[in-house]
């Protein structure tokens, strides 16, 4: 009888989703998060033909057109999500301001670096306002320096806080520091809904692992993104967009898409 070879049989692992107005260069597009369900990739082919007269022969051919469109789910009705969703742009939003929010150096909150020297807070920091590190709880410790022993990344592509520890410096590797700073959280944001605008592309990449450690990637230099449906109320699954990402041709890249399949030897 034959036998399967368990490296050989390939199961989904996980899709992510990374993004950027169209445009961004790959390398560049920021990490949005994982797809909520499994999604399907339509892609849809018009010909044109040349016949004969008569009798009628086909004597030449060609592809007229080529689209193609998915439909997903994003999971959370976050920022990004809800920009996406309902066509608008950053400038649409209005938030209500909330009062800030101070952690002080006589508790500081602790944060470890990683092995490649990074370490994130919790809150993205204020904006413009300074923070302070000490390698204990309380202040107690060693101070560090900013641009000797650590430097600070205000907001990263997703948005986050980072520090940043510099080599030669009195922070050790992979260390836990207590960081003082202040943050400040919007009490809420205001989406306005139906609001009549400029369509914005988008460019796209959905990375899919596989459980026997190949990947596959789908890039799409120039898409359109928008809800479909609604938003969901009281699902079992949480708040979830259910929205339609439609693949449009790229003059640039001369491609509605590409897709690379990186292949692993099997074991």
């Amino acid at each position: 009888m034959p036998t399967v070879t368990p490296a050989r049989v390939t199961f989904s692992a996980k899709t992510r989703l990374y993004y950027g107005i169209q445009g961004t260069p790959d390398a560049s597009l920021a990490h949005f998060g994982l797809l909520g369900q499994s999604a399907t990739m339509n892609l849809d082919q018009t010909f044109r033909q040349k016949m004969d007269q008569f009798p009628e022969v086909e004597v030449a051919s060609a592809i007229q057109a080529q689209s193609g469109s998915m439909e997903a789910v994003l999971r959370e009705w976050k920022r990004d999500a809800l920009l996406m969703g309902l066509g608008l742009h950053s400038t649409d939003i209005t938030e209500e301001a909330a009062a800030d929010t101070v952690v002080l150096a006589s508790a500081g909150e602790a944060v470890t670096f990683d092995a490649a020297g990074v370490a994130v807070l919790a809150h993205p920091m204020k904006s413009g306002e300074a923070l302070a590190v000490n390698s204990a709880a309380g202040g107690g410790g060693t101070a560090s320096v900013a641009g000797t022993d650590y430097f600070v990344v205000e907001r990263d592509k997703e948005g986050r806080t980072l520090l940043v520890r510099i080599g030669g410096g009195n922070i050790a590797a992979e260390a836990t520091v207590y960081v003082a700073y202040t943050y400040n959280i919007p009490a809420y944001e205001e989406y306005p809904v139906g609001r009549i605008g400029q369509s914005r592309y988008w460019t796209l990449r959905l990375e899919e692992d596989f459980t026997n450690g190949g990947r596959m990637a789908i890039y799409i230099p120039r898409a359109r993104i928008g809800l479909r449906g609604g938003l969901n109320l009281n699902a079992p699954e949480g708040a979830d967009m259910p929205v339609t990402i439609q693949a449009l041709f790229d003059t640039t890249a001369d491609a509605l898409m590409t897709i690379r399949n990186y292949e692993v030897a099997p074991a």
